[in-house]
């Protein structure tokens, strides 16, 4: 469990090894630690995050436990997860004639994939930006309230799975879902932008896909780009600090007037125990973005190299490059 600091910066750990049952604990602590301990005077500064800015980590790590310890002592919270069945197919305990009960035609889908469970399967699934067409929603939705024992699994970054499907099924599945992400590029992490958030500079939805459409129109491979990340604004909500290549909402000065653009990162990274935010290196005007990537698509293609493959030796070429359109 983390809690993120006031200004950009990496979350506090404040709990390791959790026991789901235990949780209600834990959010019971942190509300009471909110309430006592936050700034009542402010709205924008009674969040929790101004507490972890003014302790600082080690004093607010203790100031928690202590919360934790007064919540255990005093309440009782615990509780019984719900054992649902599972569902599954009769096959032989034997392992391999388990692994051999799976469809190998099926698993040539590239986003269909096996699960421990005989004969079951999962589609993977990502809209792009996240955002699912409403109405591919509406017939997936339809299709699985059909269909015994099927779940949709969301991810972290804005992808899902649906899981415990038949082969048939991860067939009519997949094929439901076609109209989602066919690379790590087009899986990009987009915010949803200033066209519904009243908070967002800029749109960040419509610059993913005019990314992604320009690099169509160039007939440009997107094997090798990375996965981006993208907010638009400087809050995190398209965690812009930590992508390979991030963006953040922001207004560029092109003769004096002011255009629609975005501040650009590069070198971050979330793998865990490699964390490190990413280096700021300046405004690009949202029009020109399109084009940085089909330049960088054209280095990354001659190269025949992927972007984290490439990077090591070529980011004075990187920063350069992005230079032209900065």
């Amino acid at each position: 469990m983390y809690m993120r600091p006031a200004a950009s910066a990496q979350g506090v750990c404040v709990g390791r090894d959790v026991a789901p049952e235990d949780i209600l604990y834990y959010m019971k602590a942190m509300l009471l630690m909110s309430s006592e301990e936050g700034d009542r005077t402010s709205h924008t500064k009674g969040r929790t995050r101004f507490i972890l800015a003014r302790l600082g980590e080690e004093a607010f790590v203790a100031r928690y436990k202590e919360f934790l310890a007064r919540v255990q002592a005093e309440e009782n919270l615990a509780f019984t997860l719900p054992v649902e069945p599972k569902r599954g197919i009769a096959v032989a305990s034997d392992a391999n004639v388990q692994a051999a009960s799976h469809d190998a035609a099926v698993l040539t889908h590239p986003r269909i994939g096996a699960q421990k469970q005989a004969g079951l399967y999962y589609v993977s699934y990502h809209p792009v930006g996240g955002t699912i067409p409403r109405e591919v929603f509406l017939e997936l939705l339809h299709y699985l309230s059909n269909s015994e024992g099927t779940e949709i699994r969301l991810t972290g970054e804005e992808g899902l799975y649906i899981v415990n499907l038949t082969a048939e099924e991860a067939k009519t599945v997949a094929a439901m879902t076609e109209d989602g992400a066919r690379t790590r590029f087009e899986a990009s992490v987009s915010c949803i932008g200033s066209t519904v958030c009243q908070i967002g500079f800029q749109d960040s939805q419509g610059l993913l896909a005019t990314c992604i459409r320009r690099l169509r129109e160039e007939g440009l491979s997107h094997e090798y780009l990375p996965k981006i990340h993208i907010s638009g604004c400087p809050s995190s909500c398209g965690t812009h600090q930590v992508g390979h290549i991030g963006f953040h909402g922001a207004v560029k000065l092109v003769d004096k007037k002011p255009v629609p653009g975005f501040t650009m990162f590069v070198g971050g990274s979330e793998e865990h125990g490699r964390e490190r935010f990413g280096k700021q290196l300046g405004v690009m005007a949202a029009t020109d973005i399109p084009e940085f990537f089909v330049a960088l698509a054209k280095l990354l293609q001659d190269a025949k190299l992927p972007y984290e493959a490439w990077i090591g030796d070529h980011q004075e070429e990187l920063e350069a490059l992005a230079g032209k359109f900065i």
